[in-house]
Order: structure tokens, then C-alpha cells, then sequence
């Protein structure tokens, strides 16, 4: 039995998304929301469970996607996210996989540990 890690994928190309995988969902207990945390001096990505009576919080919507991920369509967010990290390249997609931080429920997500998404053809 393979054991599951957290997983985002951050599309730079025409939608401009953040997905957050099945298994990250399932890491935070299958949340109704989320919040989506950056932190540009540690370059990481944080997503933990959200509350619905604070602003900050998504809802969750994952009947929408076929995979059970849920994707967080927002150009100003993506635009955030590329002035930060110099490395990402606009037109192209990367997969960061994660890591739970201890008891806390929150997933957290390195730029070091991304890797760009290549499209089979």
C-alpha cells in the first residue's frame, strides 16, 4: 500500500490555476474550505482546512472536477506567484509535492521541490 503525500500543480498556461490534489484534500480531513498561504521569504505554499465565517477561506468544490481535485482559477493569484519566483516561466505548468506539517493539518509545498509539467504528444 503506497502511502499518499500532498500535491499541487500550479498552471501558468491559458486557465491560470492552482490545483490541489485528491490526496491533499484527504491529508486535511476532506475540508468544506481551505485558505491558500504564501510565504515569499521561505518561498512556500501552505493550504490548510478554512473556516466559512472568515474572508480568507475558499470553498471547496470538488463535484466540479472528475479527479476529485479542486482548482483555484485566479490570474491576479498566479500573477503573484510568478513575480515572486523568477524561476516559474509563464506558459508552462509544475507539479510541487508536499509534505504535512506535523500535527498542525496544514500542507506544505517548497518551490525547491517543483517540476515542470511536460505535455505527452
Amino acid at each position: 500500500m503506497s502511502e499518499k503525500h500532498p500535491a499541487i500543480s500550479i498552471d501558468f498556461k491559458t486557465r491560470k490555476r492552482i490545483r490541489i490534489h485528491k490526496a491533499t484534500l484527504q491529508l486535511l480531513g476532506d475540508p468544506k474550505y481551505i485558505q491558500i498561504l504564501i510565504n515569499p521569504k521561505s518561498n512556500a505554499i501552505a493550504i490548510r482546512s478554512g473556516d466559512p465565517t472568515d474572508p480568507l477561506s475558499l470553498r471547496v468544490r470538488r463535484g466540479l472536477s472528475d479527479d476529485g481535485c479542486h482548482e483555484v482559477c485566479s490570474l491576479d493569484l498566479t500573477n503573484s506567484l510568478m513575480h515572486m519566483y523568477k524561476n516559474w516561466e509563464d506558459g508552462k505548468s509544475y507539479r510541487i509535492n508536499g509534505e504535512m506539517a506535523g500535527n498542525e493539518n496544514i500542507a506544505l509545498f517548497f518551490i525547491r521541490n517543483m517540476t515542470e509539467i511536460k505535455e505527452n504528444r
